[in-house]
């Protein structure tokens, strides 16, 4: 039987499995967040959690290049984009190491 993971306080927009952990998914939702899973641990499977912006994120896309799997962007309604550093999103005042904000509306597709 599958177990459903739950914490987004909305509807999930994307979801995308780790290049580099086949047990390690992200997902981004309606309510502004990023969150990582490992699907080992049912029981607390949710492991890293951040408000990536005011607004929904649409998409997210892990950068799948050769040794730079801890690098993942994301689009929101807002019109931007961003790219984290998932290194440093354990820290509580985690920001974006790039951010882009050329699009006049949502962005619904994002890809490495």
């Amino acid at each position: 039987t599958a177990t459903p993971l739950q914490g987004h306080e909305g509807s999930v927009e994307d979801l995308q499995w780790s290049p580099t952990q086949e047990n390690v998914l992200s997902s981004c939702s309606v309510d502004g967040t990023i969150r990582m899973w490992d699907v080992r641990d049912l029981k607390s499977p949710e492991k890293l959690k951040w408000t990536a912006d005011a607004v929904d994120i649409n998409v997210i896309s892990w950068n799948m290049n050769a040794g730079a799997g801890q690098f993942m962007a994301s689009g929101s309604d807002a019109g931007v984009f961003k790219v984290w550093d998932l290194r440093m999103v354990k820290r509580a005042d985690v920001t974006p190491i790039s951010e882009f904000n050329f699009h006049q509306e949502s962005i619904s597709s994002i890809e490495w």
